[in-house]
């Protein structure tokens, strides 16, 4: 390889590390079965997350499927002031454009992919994200939490 393109292959793994991070998390406090192994989230280089406000959030889950389920919908939520607040989301079909193939089958690890758009009406400010996947009956798939920083 020549070392030119060496140079360009480790400028580009240098700024793909700086800009995802597999993130510190934790199960949601009355989550059950919750299975999640990883959660990465682009752009982040630091805990907590420090998101500009204006972009879109990117972010990707590795769970393990706890049952069956024959659609799922996401649920994003933030904790500000210790009130539950809902973030709307321009895709809550968690099977539409999101990597999961539905239905999903209890017992298979899956990687989940959405988006959220951090818009610049909301306020510089500490919080507790809460992310859900839940089925048609309300059922948890999974459900974590990761602290962030809008600024």
């Amino acid at each position: 390889m020549h070392i030119l393109h060496k140079v360009a292959l480790v400028a580009l793994l240098v700024v793909s590390c700086v800009h995802s991070k597999s993130v510190t998390f934790k199960n949601c406090p009355d989550s059950k079965d919750s299975a999640v192994t990883e959660v990465d989230v682009e752009p982040c280089s630091s805990d907590p997350c420090q998101i500009k406000r204006g972009i879109s959030v990117a972010i990707k889950v590795t769970f393990k499927e706890v049952s069956n389920a024959t659609d799922v919908q996401s649920k994003v939520y933030g904790y500000i002031a210790g009130v539950k607040v809902p973030f709307p989301l321009d895709n809550p079909d968690a099977c539409t454009d999101c990597g999961l193939k539905c239905p999903l089958t209890g017992g298979t690890s899956y990687t989940f992919n959405s988006s959220l758009p951090v818009k610049t009406i909301y306020p510089a400010i500490k919080l507790v994200a809460q992310w859900e996947l839940v089925d048609s009956k309300e059922n948890e798939q999974f459900c974590f939490q990761v602290p962030l920083q809008l600024i």
